[in-house]
């Protein structure tokens, strides 16, 4: 090819892309209201007496399975 010249290469068209006119997907996120202050500031657990009982036999059982299994 003799010098001089200019060559002139094929560019490829850019890649289609389907929502390039659409409006931008920014999201707003706004502070959500604070939760409400606690009636009481007690950590206790109001349980039944069935709950607890159940509660203290899982409590007492699952680590004796384990413990079974294991040795």
């Amino acid at each position: 090819q003799p010098t001089g010249q200019i060559v002139v290469i094929p560019v490829p068209p850019p890649p289609f892309r389907p929502f390039a006119g659409a409006p931008s997907s920014e999201f707003q996120i706004t502070d959500p209201a604070p939760p409400p202050p606690f009636a009481g500031d007690s950590s206790s657990v109001d349980l039944s007496p069935l709950e607890f009982l159940l509660a203290l036999v899982a409590i007492v059982t699952i680590p004796a399975l384990i413990y079974t299994f294991i040795f």
